[in-house]
């Protein structure tokens, strides 16, 4: 029963892993080529005048916090993963009879 929590917890934590780099390699995108974040200026309706700007900006700002709800995300599960690996299951001595 152990040797499967320490599996589990490892499959875990490798998936983890997994996702922080996915996360790292479209930040590494997203700094290299601006122009893939700028769709996301696209999803919200321009208005026209003084707040063009802000509309932009705020498209920079979405982008920007769901990279780090991923990241957030993928660090929370590698976390996990870890605790899962070093978890003792429960002694099973304690049976009455």
């Amino acid at each position: 029963m152990a040797k499967k929590a320490n599996i589990s917890g490892l499959a875990v934590f490798f998936v983890g892993i997994a996702l922080l780099l996915v996360t790292f390699i479209v930040a590494l995108l997203a700094f290299i080529n601006p122009d893939r974040v700028g769709g996301f200026g696209d999803l919200i309706p321009a208005p026209e005048g003084d707040w063009e700007g802000v509309v932009v900006a705020l498209g920079y700002l979405v982008a920007l916090g769901l990279l780090m709800v991923l990241g957030w995300v993928a660090g929370k599960i590698t976390a996990m993963g870890i605790k899962m690996f070093k978890a003792r299951p429960s002694s099973e001595t304690n049976q009455e009879g």
